[in-house]
This record gives structure tokens, C-alpha cells and sequence, in this order.
């Protein structure tokens, strides 16, 4: 996928969601929220330095937040043995961008499937109709003047 087709410069990347699953229920989510407040200071620096850099440490402290997730990892492990994936990836997108990459998938071999905004919105991860809700766990925030971005875990208590 190139830079052009998600369209970062006009906003139409909003955020990206991997909710890890285990018997057919969501149990822990990571949520990525982006903004680019100022895509021309991208021309500045072509190697895109600084953002690689922000990326860099946001992802270096999901690995380390590994801590928050211990009481989930059993239930992820044995989740393995079942047929269904363990995680899904949500990108989350203006409606006309999801309609190129659905249309590009198979130039790319990738398959894109736009799925039920009542399904995957962000009232129905983070707060799922049950009597047992998400607690939110802030893990990241980057700001600088090409990109803002918030990394989030959003973790159902065990019943």
C-alpha cells in the first residue's frame, strides 16, 4: 500500500484498532488515535525522521506494557487451539477512502473487508453491552508538528 491511499494528508485515517479476542468475545483492546496536524512540515523532512522516531517510542512502550496484559496472555494462549483469529485489525477511515482500498484489494492481493460500524465503533469496543465494562489504560501520547497520537488499552476485568 503506498502513502497516497489511505490519504493521511487529508485526514481520512482516524484510527487503528486491534482488539484481541478469545471465545468469540473481545477482551482486550489497543487503540491507535491519529491525527496530522500539519502534513506540509512532512516536505521538511523527507525521511520522515522525527515521525519514525515518535513511532519508535510508542511502540517500544506497548512492548514494555506487556505488565497490564499478564492476566490475559493464559487466555490468549489457549485461545490458539481454537479455529477463529486471536486479534482483528480495524483501520478506521473516512467512507470514500474505504471504498478505493476495498477496490484496490485485489491489485495488492490483500483483502480489505469493510465490516458493521455497529459492530466496530468505538461505543460498542469500549463499553461492550455487558455488566462488566472496559477499563481504558492510557499507554502513549505523541505530539509533535507532523503527528498526534494517543495509544490506548482498553482491558474487560476478568468476571
Amino acid at each position: 500500500m503506498n502513502y497516497d491511499e489511505i490519504s493521511i494528508s487529508k485526514g481520512s485515517l482516524e484510527k487503528v484498532e486491534i482488539p484481541l479476542m478469545s471465545n468469540n468475545s473481545i477482551i482486550e483492546v489497543f487503540q491507535f488515535i491519529l491525527k496530522f496536524p500539519d502534513i506540509s512540515a512532512i516536505k521538511n523532512d523527507t525521511y520522515l525522521l522525527e515521525v519514525e522516531e515518535s513511532l519508535r517510542s510508542a511502540l517500544l512502550k506497548i512492548s514494555i506494557s506487556d505488565v497490564l496484559c499478564k492476566p490475559r496472555l493464559q487466555e490468549l494462549s489457549d485461545h490458539t487451539q481454537s479455529d477463529s483469529p486471536p486479534f482483528t485489525i480495524l483501520v478506521h477511515t473516512e467512507k470514500s477512502k474505504a471504498a478505493n482500498l476495498t477496490h484496490q484489494q485485489e491489485e495488492e492481493g490483500f483483502p480489505w473487508i469493510q465490516v458493521n460500524p455497529q459492530e466496530h465503533d468505538h461505543t460498542s469496543v469500549f463499553q461492550p453491552p455487558t455488566r462488566n465494562p472496559m477499563k481504558l489504560i492510557p499507554i502513549k501520547s505523541i505530539s509533535n508538528e507532523m503527528l498526534q497520537m494517543e495509544v490506548q488499552l482498553a482491558t474487560k476485568e476478568k468476571e
